[in-house]
């Protein structure tokens, strides 16, 4: 299963989403991976992200408060590498998307801004929300 934001040629995917609810049990922040796609204009990237299962629920509902203009930005952050996507919105609901992506150990790096419209995140919520 995936989450995917498409808008414009430019990509925003979840994928892969292991959750490892042993690991939660034994307190190890690193209990969930992930892959994060990124598709920016003709650049394309993929980073192999670790998330604590905690923090990805506060991150779900911080979207939706995003949503309902009740937040004008939020942050998806690795906590290994620290891969970030930052959604900045504005009060009319367009939304800045801009980060930095690392492949594995660092090697390889991605840069990216785009912009999409407050239209898209009700769909990638629901898809964020079925992979837990």
């Amino acid at each position: 299963m995936t989450a995917t934001i498409f808008y414009d040629n430019n990509l925003i995917e979840i994928a892969d989403f292991m959750h490892y609810p042993e690991e939660v049990k034994r307190s190890n922040p690193y209990n969930c991976t992930f892959d994060l796609k990124i598709i920016s204009g003709v650049f394309s990237g993929v980073a192999p992200c670790e998330y604590d299962i905690k923090d990805f629920r506060e991150y779900i509902l911080a979207l939706e408060e995003m949503y309902l203009f009740k937040r004008s930005s939020v942050e998806l952050k690795d906590i290994c590498y620290g891969t970030n996507v930052l959604f900045s919105m504005d009060k009319l609901g367009h939304i800045d998307v801009s980060g930095t992506i690392y492949g594995e150990a660092m090697i390889h790096e991605m840069k990216f801004e785009f912009h999409i419209d407050q239209t898209v995140l009700l769909p990638f919520i629901k898809e964020l929300k079925s992979l837990l």
